[in-house]
């Protein structure tokens, strides 16, 4: 079963990018919804044998979280050519599943007795904020009405990546790799996205948002699996 929603995901993938490098909305109206829920089913199948504490459950059941309010930001900015203020509304959403992953990592390591990155060593985390808030900054004369919403959202995301590295040493150095090249790959994919809306024009943006978001949320995904 496994096999079948990996092939299944690599399909949505080609799909997905096929409609975007196209920029047909009735490819990416079919394949986008897809992807969430086979990244959920293919997290479902790999961990519901695994022998998991209280904790790591309270952090898969995050993780859950986390994907159902993707696949609502995903839908909600699929359809905002139809309604700008959908873009607050997935905005939103994403922001919520940042948070699930934030407290799903945190949980994640809470039986771990090495020391943590975030209490030991805070200055690794500093390139992490530099690159947030220099990216906030290089936006805000643009952002006009929107400075707090996506202030607040630069700030999640980051902290949802610096709690990705602080599993470092935590968790295994497989899972630790997985989740964090994910985290990096979703700041990367959302950077692309605010200054292809709020500063100049990228070509093929929606080809390399996708190509970032799918990587990211399946590296998160596979990595966790293996917590």
């Amino acid at each position: 079963m496994q096999k079948i929603v990996s092939l299944a995901f690599i399909l949505i993938f080609l799909v997905q990018i096929a409609g975007r490098y196209l920029e047909s909305e009735m490819i990416n109206y079919f394949s986008k919804p897809l992807i969430m829920p086979c990244l959920a089913a293919f997290f479902y199948l790999t961990t519901r044998t695994n022998q998991r504490d209280a904790n790591t459950k309270l952090a898969d059941k995050l993780m859950v979280g986390g994907f159902l309010f993707s696949w609502f930001g995903d839908i909600a900015l699929m359809l905002e050519r139809m309604n700008p203020h959908l873009f607050l509304l997935g905005l939103g959403n994403f922001l919520l599943a940042h948070l699930c992953y934030i407290f799903a990592f945190y949980y994640s390591t809470k039986n771990s007795t090495t020391p943590s990155l975030l209490r030991h060593k805070p200055y690794f985390f500093l390139p992490l904020l530099m690159y947030g808030f220099g990216l906030f900054y290089l936006l805000l004369p643009n952002l006009q009405h929107l400075v707090m919403p996506v202030f607040v959202y630069a700030l999640v995301i980051t902290l949802m990546s610096i709690f990705a590295l602080n599993r470092k040493n935590r968790v295994s150095n497989r899972s630790f790799k997985f989740v964090f090249y994910g985290s990096l790959l979703f700041v990367l994919s959302d950077s692309l996205i605010a200054l292809n809306k709020f500063l100049l024009q990228i070509p093929l943006s929606g080809v390399w948002v996708m190509l970032t978001y799918m990587l990211a949320q399946y590296l998160i995904m596979k990595g966790f699996s293996r917590a």
